[in-house]
């Protein structure tokens, strides 16, 4: 076993494991962001309630959209945000157990 270890580190993949442990350990002492995943979440739940995304974001523009899979007809909704998104999210209803 001394042996394997002997070589690993005259091969500098103990310095490696050393210095990726070590960014790994600093990337966990830096401050989060807001969760805005949950805000979004929180927002669903909430339904007509509200919620902190309600407060913090102007009101989304809803647009029905009707669409067709192998010949069978489909309605959903499309909702624009109110001020430009910096990243998008599909919602699927029936995927998670309520």
């Amino acid at each position: 076993m001394d042996w394997i270890l002997s070589a690993l580190a005259r091969s500098g993949v103990v310095d490696l494991l050393k210095a990726a442990l070590t960014l790994l350990m600093l990337a966990g002492c830096g401050s989060l962001p807001d969760d805005e995943a949950a805000w979004v979440l929180e927002d669903l739940a909430a339904e007509e309630r509200p919620g902190r995304l309600k407060q913090r974001t102007p009101d989304p523009v809803r647009r029905p959209v009707a669409y067709a899979i192998q010949g069978r007809d489909y309605q959903g909704d499309l909702y624009f945000p109110g001020e430009p998104p910096l990243a998008g999210i599909v919602l699927v209803p029936g995927v998670a157990a309520r």
